[in-house]
């Protein structure tokens, strides 16, 4: 390896002079880390930087679910730290076996100390890396790993080569035929390919564990859950630092999986399926579009019509999310209904049943909430979420402690029953010995959950941030009669606590809008809140509204959204 070239390539030290690269040559230091190892500690002293010869590290920061973002080859990492001399911001460690490159600070120091344009540009090349926005880096190396007997890791890691292709990148394929190559050739292999798949099933078990220590995600086939071997799960455990994924090739028995295993996405996989196979080739690589629908009673009917019009784009939309009115489009795609049948069930549901019409006594609620569980429950049954073939979460409001609740396993329209039960007006759910109420109380629009995921682009459509209610009497007088006669002036009861439920504040929906690829917002301000007849307008607005910005989005846009 000739280190000083290795340097120059580097963008932290591009246009160092030819003597300070021979000066960080002479101090650089190879070093090995394992899959899992430790390479910085959040709020520890700088030692340096560190330049990723190969394999993968993960940048972490205390408190929050999800990794701030990857370092992959050729990447350098420390150096924030190194120049400002304050404490590391977040931990650093490495997904995959990994070999770096260690510069010391004193070396680096001396070098900018001597060249203050060399320290221009570096500081130039920081601002710009913390200031831009992007999307989490994509897996460069993928394992293949059977858990069911019988199954054929190899077999489905050459189905996956050609969706893989169909995205525009190289990809290698490499199995137990290839576990004489040393360390080098492999990381040639890598280095010459954007994806590099590791196939391995259960017979060569030393060539699985090196499959597992070289991923950067790994995806797991499995069939009906059963208990592990225990030398499989150790093995997995000890490769923990990697995210598991699931595709499921046989039943739906994804939650007993789940109840083994940490994965992040589990998906059917049906054999001829190729949607599917598609659909899991995106998600594996960070290329899976998804959406993010807000809450807004009967205006989040243009929800439809926004699915529509992007479909008629061609936007192929993997993931599903929402909240309150929301969470029910996202779950009636994500459990796979085409539009003719979206459209129909929300207008047999909303428009010819009300559903909320039940009223009662008011002792939870003004309805009594059956006639919602009854829809639901004869629209989903007893699917589970984990089991949809589009990953899908929505999002519900614990009283019980204050806080968001994800739900991405479970039952689920009791997870969508939960995530719409607007206070006051539904009844709340009883879920774990906790109080759930309607999601959108504390966030109306989750973009920042669906962003988190690191899956792919996100788009957010938001129909709960225009004026939902109108006043033209002076004052409001709720007493019987009188306000009876001013039903045209004054927002009814239903209403005034439909929008109190879909209430955001305006930095965190300024802060969801931020993250999305594509923002769309349905001028949907002139439909009363709880009027289902409206059904053929907001779907006319929400189709009108998504293919004029669609028409109109920029090129990046649209490359990263596969148009």
């Amino acid at each position: 390896m000739e280190i000083r070239g290795v340097l120059a390539d580097v963008g932290l030290f591009a246009g160092l002079s030819a003597d300070a690269l021979d000066a960080l040559a002479a101090v650089a230091v190879p070093m090995g880390l394992p899959g899992g190892a430790r390479l910085i500690e959040q709020g520890g002293v700088s030692a340096g930087v560190w330049v990723l010869l190969s394999g993968r590290l993960k940048v972490v920061r205390a408190g929050e679910s999800g990794p701030l973002g990857f370092v992959n080859p050729g990447e350098s990492v420390g150096e924030l730290s190194m120049i400002s001399g304050a404490p590391h911001m977040a931990h650093v460690s490495a997904v995959r076996d990994s070999l770096l490159l260690h510069v010391p600070k004193e070396a680096l120091r001396q070098v900018l100390r001597d060249s203050p344009e060399s320290m221009w540009r570096m500081m130039q090349l920081l601002v710009t890396r913390t200031t831009r926005q992007e999307g989490l880096a994509a897996p460069r190396t993928l394992a293949v790993i059977a858990l069911t007997p019988g199954l054929d890791a190899l077999d489905f890691a050459r189905r996956l080569v050609a969706p893989l292709q169909a995205l525009g990148l190289k990809v290698a394929l490499l199995s137990d035929g290839d576990a004489r190559a040393g360390p080098d050739a492999l990381a040639a292999v890598e280095a010459a390919h954007d994806v590099t798949l590791y196939a391995a099933g259960g017979e060569a078990e030393t060539w699985r564990a090196r499959a597992l220590r070289q991923a950067d995600r790994v995806l797991l086939l499995a069939g009906r859950a059963r208990p592990l071997h225990p030398e499989l799960r150790a093995l997995l455990a000890a490769s923990a630092a990697a995210p598991f994924d699931l595709a499921l090739l046989e039943g739906e028995d994804a939650a007993g999986w789940r109840a083994l295993l940490p994965l992040s996405v589990t998906l059917p996989v049906a054999a001829g399926d190729g949607a599917a196979l598609g659909r899991l080739a995106r998600l594996l690589v960070n290329r899976a579009v998804g959406i993010v629908l807000s809450g807004g009673g009967a205006r989040g009917l243009a929800h439809l019509g926004v699915v529509k019009a992007l479909r008629a784009a061609g936007v192929v939309i993997d993931r599903f999310a929402g909240v309150s009115m929301g969470s029910i489009v996202a779950a009636g795609y994500a459990a796979g209904w085409s539009q003719e049948e979206a459209e129909a069930r929300f207008h047999a549901s909303f428009v010819v049943a009300n559903p909320v019409s039940d009223y009662t006594l008011p002792l939870l609620a003004l309805t009594g909430g059956r006639k919602v569980s009854a829809l639901l429950r004869a629209a989903f049954g007893e699917r589970r979420i984990e089991a949809l073939p589009h990953p899908y979460f929505c999002v519900s409001t614990n009283l019980s402690n204050a806080s968001e609740r994800l739900h991405r396993e479970g039952l689920l329209w009791q997870a969508v029953r939960a995530s719409l039960a607007i206070p006051g007006l539904l009844p709340p759910v009883a879920m774990a010995g906790e109080v759930l109420v309607d999601g959108a109380v504390l966030n109306n629009f989750p973009v920042l959950h669906a962003r988190g995921e690191g899956r792919g682009p996100v788009i957010g459509v938001d129909v709960g941030s225009q004026l939902a209610l109108e006043c033209r009497a002076e004052e409001l007088d709720g007493s019987g009669f009188r306000w009876l006669g001013r039903r045209g002036e004054a927002p009814g009861i239903a209403s005034v606590l439909a929008r109190s439920g879909t209430l955001t504040s305006r930095e965190t929906r300024a802060n969801a809008a931020r993250a999305c690829d594509l923002l769309l917002t349905p001028p949907v301000g002139g439909l009363p809140i709880l009027d289902w007849r409206q059904f053929g307008r907001a779907l006319e607005i929400g189709y009108a509204h998504a293919s004029e910005r669609i028409a109109a989005a920029p090129a990046e846009v649209l490359g990263r959204l596969g148009l």
